[in-house]
């Protein structure tokens, strides 16, 4: 489900069937590496949050945009109501979405005073997450649209065990430097199994 929403929404395929089985496509390769990129920054985050509390936290799993947006919308303004006028959603849905996040990351988010909401160290770290994934997030649409100007692919070479492998890396390191978008992968295995293929 979550991986068919993400194709509608960047309109391209992640994955489609090789001769290997499911593998990505040229575009797929990009979501993937800019979403390692986003997990390793949620997960550096998560990490300093879990040294205040026991229990084990839950943003790298289930965190979406939706709350990081909420969060650095009521650390700018400091009030949930104009939060919600700014995102052009419901005071409740940003409680509510403020809720989700203190679940996940079992701290509290804000000290509430007549005077507007105050961010918690926990909130100032998220809303600084959030400053940090947008530009990853932003510049992903950019080279998706980018990628039909340039040569993207991946090449898969069938190796024999007695074969000359030595001249595949450097014929690997010649394609790549000239084609930084193809992922090269050589295998080895019995002569029936293996084939010499590109998949675009």
């Amino acid at each position: 489900m979550f991986l068919s929403q993400a194709e509608s929404a960047l309109q391209i395929r992640i994955f489609t069937r090789g001769w290997s089985g499911a593998e990505p496509t040229s575009e797929g390769e990009v979501v993937i590496s800019s979403c390692n990129t986003l997990l390793q920054m949620m997960a550096d985050t998560e990490r300093h949050l879990q040294q205040n509390v026991s229990s084990l936290l839950k943003l790298k799993a289930y965190a979406e945009w939706r709350h990081f947006m909420v969060i650095d919308a009521v650390v700018k303004v400091g009030s949930a109501s104009v939060a919600a006028q700014t995102l052009g959603i419901t005071q409740p849905a940003v409680s509510k979405t403020l809720k989700e996040i203190e679940n996940m990351v079992q701290q509290p988010l804000f000290l509430r005073t007549r005077h507007g909401l105050i961010p918690q160290e926990a909130a100032k770290q998220l809303a600084s997450l959030y400053l940090r994934i947008s530009p990853v997030a932003q510049a992903l649409r950019h080279t998706l649209q980018s990628l039909p100007n340039e040569l993207t692919g991946r090449l898969s070479v069938g190796m024999l065990s007695f074969s000359c492998q030595d001249i595949v890396p450097v014929a690997f390191a010649s394609i790549f430097k000239q084609h930084p978008r193809i992922r090269l992968q050589a295998m080895q295995g019995p002569y029936h199994s293996k084939r010499h293929c590109i998949h675009p």
